[in-house]
């Protein structure tokens, strides 16, 4: 989502100057195997895959399809288990939430082929076409924990990076704390990392009063850069 220039001038007030992550950056601090294709967020190649995943996306949030107490913890496994490739993720996700899985996948499919069978044209019948559509579905449901592996490690290697960088204690976030946007504190102080196309998740930190530390993925992929919010302690102590 692109910034107004309003809210550019709002947010260089609020936060200071970038910070740089590379793509080896990130794996030292995250511990996990990930390259520029694993930071890209994609939606689909073609129009039909970006209009379909845009109206599963639209299903999930109405039906709350994908959510924590639906869908499995995802959070809160990655952090136990630290998983360091894609597939190991996939593999320790399956093997404790493999029915939620399944049922999540299996409650917006029945929603979408009954409130948008109009995308279904096909000269099959109403199986075939609810079974292709199951299959848009599952597409999307990878992607989820394709971009919940990709978030994380993020989250986690940008943690590690700053307690490093300014002599800070690092504080993973509950699961429970982790559902309030805070996703791990800084020297006793709670922070969440989000991307900075996500406007909701800042607004909300700004009525939490959670700091937020913001990253965006570069241009050519070959890293992230980090913006710290100005009223950060640690930053004062730097400066000192």
């Amino acid at each position: 989502m692109l910034k107004t220039k309003v809210e550019s001038v709002q947010l260089k007030k609020v936060f200071s100057e970038d910070l740089f992550l590379t793509i080896n950056d990130i794996r030292k601090y995250s511990g996990c195997r990930i390259n520029k294709d694993g930071l890209k967020f994609s939606k689909g190649e073609t129009k039909e895959e970006v209009f379909l995943y845009d109206v599963i996306s639209y299903i999930r949030n109405r039906q709350k399809s994908f959510s924590k107490k639906k869908f499995g913890s995802c959070n809160e496994l990655f952090r136990q288990f630290k998983p360091k490739t894609l597939s190991s993720w996939k593999k320790i996700y399956f093997r404790k939430y493999e029915d939620n899985f399944e049922k999540s996948i299996n409650e917006v499919n029945d929603f979408l082929a009954l409130e948008y069978n109009i995308l279904y044209e096909l000269k099959s019948n109403s199986k075939q076409k609810k079974e292709k559509s199951k299959k848009w579905v599952k597409s999307y449901a990878e992607s989820v924990l394709n971009n919940t592996y990709r978030g994380l490690a993020i989250q986690r290697a940008v943690f590690v990076f700053l307690s490093k960088k300014y002599k800070l204690k690092y504080q993973e976030s509950s699961d429970k704390e982790d559902s309030g946007q805070i996703d791990g504190y800084l020297d006793g102080i709670p922070f969440g990392v989000k991307p900075g196309s996500n406007r909701n998740s800042l607004d909300y930190g700004r009525r939490k009063n959670i700091s937020r530390i913001i990253y965006n993925i570069c241009k050519n992929k070959d890293g992230i850069s980090i913006s710290i919010p100005k009223c950060a302690p640690f930053l004062n102590k730097s400066e000192k």
